[in-house]
């Protein structure tokens, strides 16, 4: 008995939940706040640090190589989204080229998310201890609150 379109529609399903789900926490992550543009990011937490004209000139050289990290895995993401799109497109089922490009998707973005801590991580040598005790705490809150753990 062949299986009906109940356990493709299932599959597809889950295939587009997991990617929004795993979209929306890497971009939260980056962006703390539901109402700033990840471009505005920047400023938002320096201005919650309070941090120094010279604090931000030192944390020039790990901003800018943060930021081209993340430009660039945004491009992979926008890109393996394209070709998971055709590919489901093409063979209407959960086969192993739409599987390939869910994982490249999810590789992307952990590779995303790991950027993005080690760039949180890197401003200990700017921050002094009490504005990175408060950059933890805001990391760990933007965590909890996708995590549904407020």
């Amino acid at each position: 008995m062949k299986p009906g379109p109940l356990p493709l529609v299932v599959g597809l399903a889950l295939i587009v939940f997991i990617s929004a789900a795993s979209s929306f926490l890497t971009l939260r992550i980056v962006s703390n706040s539901p109402n700033l543009k990840a471009e505005d990011y920047h400023d938002w937490i320096h201005k919650k640090l309070k941090m120094s004209p010279k604090q931000e000139q030192l944390s020039q050289i790990s901003e800018r190589r943060y930021e081209e990290t993340k430009r660039h895995l945004e491009e992979v993401i926008q890109l393996a989204n394209r070709e998971l799109a055709e590919k489901i497109l093409k063979d209407k089922s959960y086969s192993p080229s739409v599987e390939k490009s869910v994982a490249e998707i999810h590789n992307a973005m952990g590779q995303l998310q790991e950027a993005t801590l080690e760039h949180i991580f890197e401003l200990r040598g700017v921050l002094d201890p009490p504005q990175y005790e408060r950059l933890i705490e805001l990391t760990v809150q933007g965590l909890s609150e996708n995590s549904g753990q407020n």
